[in-house]
């Protein structure tokens, strides 16, 4: 899985990201979905509430800490089994000097990590690396990371033109009055979101309410 989580600051992406990854109650855990969890973000030390992670999983720089996550993934004791990376706020590392390991992430991330074993050496989890990068905006992201998002979770765009052209142009293919019919159905209310799920090429208002797109017109 490599996911997005789009939207202005107050949206709703921080809470989306814990409904996603922790446990509800007093003891919040990633919900056993992933055995490691990394979080890397510029912002993480003036965070309000950070997530419920060991200070060594926390990081702050791109294009330095991401090879020491990857690096241990691969070869750190008790780091096997499915891993996710959490990545906020980083669209400026991006454009500075982030991509390529970005990229080398991305085209990676099934063959990365260890699987986890019982005693007998049979597979209890993949070794697989799940990322989810959580920007302001879509377009802050670059087109080659765009490209490889396999689920998007967006929250209202339309105060940002471009954002809905970018939308419209590369995630959703429909007609333009069926792409601002969806608009309307899903931010009716706020904190609503649109999911997309480009390996199905599937679009959801929140996560369960697929929107069903009769195309008739092709070019």
């Amino acid at each position: 899985m490599r996911m997005a989580v789009i939207g202005k600051s107050g949206s709703g992406k921080t809470n989306i990201i814990r409904a996603l990854t922790e446990r509800t109650g007093k003891n919040q855990i990633y919900c056993r979905r992933f055995s490691n969890v990394y979080y890397l973000s510029p912002s993480v030390k003036t965070m309000d509430r950070k997530p419920k992670l060991a200070e060594e999983n926390f990081y702050t720089d791109l294009e330095t800490d991401l090879p020491i996550i990857m690096d241990r993934i691969q070869h750190e004791e008790d780091k096997e089994g499915r891993n996710l990376i959490i990545m906020d706020d980083i669209s400026h590392q991006l454009k500075q000097n982030g991509q390529d390991i970005v990229k080398q992430l991305f085209q990676n991330n099934r063959h990365l990590g260890r699987p986890l074993l019982n005693e007998e050496g049979e597979q209890i989890e993949s070794g697989a690396v799940s990322t989810i990068i959580i920007a302001q905006r879509l377009n802050n992201l670059p087109r080659h990371i765009r490209s490889q998002i396999t689920h998007w979770i967006i929250f209202d765009p339309r105060h940002t033109k471009s954002e809905l052209e970018t939308i419209f142009n590369e995630l959703i293919h429909c007609d333009k009055n069926i792409f601002n019919k969806i608009l309307n159905k899903t931010f009716n209310k706020k904190y609503n979101f649109l999911f997309i799920d480009t390996n199905k090429s599937k679009i959801y208002n929140g996560f369960n309410k697929e929107f069903i797109i009769s195309q008739n017109n092709y070019l």
